[in-house]
């Protein structure tokens, strides 16, 4: 009869879950920071809670009691931050790859065009490198030097003009302005000028010589700058799966309990299982953040865990 009793007993101790281990026990009856609560009441009354499961493992001669917090809410939501973020990678790498296409666009456009040494807009002037720049300036004082009349070159003198002749037609403008005769200085003046035309015609060359290198090497490096883009858009979307394809995240607590003495709390983290098994396991920084969110109890579902918690965990 005593036999009986006792299968009955452990039989209903099984089926209810209500006969747990004295470690179990031990860390349940421990109380919780500063709060009348003891651990058991905190943890096993969580609003965010899908479920929840203790249980104890030995390791080297140590009784480890682990508390389980399936957070409610998280596979949803990880779904929707996964489509979002994938759909967020995407679109930016898109953005690259296009500003990319329309750059060598622009550069096979200077390549396939005969560049102008003498009038109009350099292709390319949109950009306005600084290359672009100077040819613009240089086109202007090629064709302010196309004139041969003193007067109009020296009242109209553009900001990019040799220096030495410069000085001469404001002088020629002085000498003018004074009354005297200028003629003795057109000679000079027309000398000066051709001379320039010769200077400005190389300096020309040589900035479309530039334009065209830079052009070539925009052309040259684009294969290598698209696949760059890939590789980073691969490695975000990469990370993107490892923080948000799991289906369940767990919140882990575990103790360790001595043979005498009160349970210690060693480890506070979460664990993260995809539906293909990957594990990733994370450790909170600081057990004060969970612990204080247990007490206040005012998370509902995992996208307030994430807001709240998750800048606090790193990888174990």
């Amino acid at each position: 009869m005593k036999c009986k009793a006792l299968f009955l007993a452990l039989g209903a101790c099984l089926f209810l879950s209500g006969c747990e281990s004295k470690d179990i026990g031990a860390v349940k009856k421990s109380t919780l920071g500063d709060t009348s609560f003891t651990t058991g009441q905190a943890f096993d009354n969580r609003k965010i809670c899908a479920s929840t499961k203790w249980s104890t493992t030995e390791d080297r001669g140590r009784t480890i009691v682990e508390y389980r917090c399936d957070l409610a809410g998280a596979e949803d939501f990880n779904k929707a931050q996964l489509a979002q973020g994938i759909s967020n990678v995407h679109k930016i790498s898109e953005q690259y790859k296009s500003k990319l296409q329309a750059e060598v666009d622009a550069a096979n456009q200077i390549l396939a065009t005969q560049l102008p040494s003498n009038s109009g807009e350099p292709p390319g002037a949109a950009q306005e490198d600084d290359a672009t720049k100077t040819l613009r300036g240089l086109i202007a004082v090629q064709a302010w030097l196309q004139s041969d009349n003193v007067d109009a070159l020296a009242t109209s003198q553009p900001p990019e003009i040799n220096a030495d002749l410069g000085r001469l037609l404001d002088h020629y403008l002085d000498v003018k302005a004074a009354g005297g005769d200028p003629s003795i200085l057109v000679k000079t003046i027309l000398i000066e000028r051709a001379e320039n035309i010769q200077v400005v015609e190389a300096q020309i060359q040589k900035e479309q010589q530039v334009i065209r290198d830079q052009a070539k090497a925009t052309v040259d490096g684009a294969a290598a700058q698209s696949a760059g883009i890939d590789e980073q858009a691969a490695s975000a979307a990469a990370k993107m799966n490892a923080d948000f394809s799991a289906n369940h995240v767990y919140e882990l607590f575990q103790w360790v309990v001595p043979a005498s003495g009160d349970p210690e709390l060693m480890y506070v983290g979460n664990e993260m299982v995809s539906p293909d098994g990957t594990v990733i396991d994370r450790k909170f920084q600081s057990v004060d953040e969970p612990v204080n969110a247990i007490i206040k109890n005012d998370m509902t579902a995992y996208p307030d865990y994430f807001k709240q918690l998750h800048p606090w965990l790193r990888d174990s």
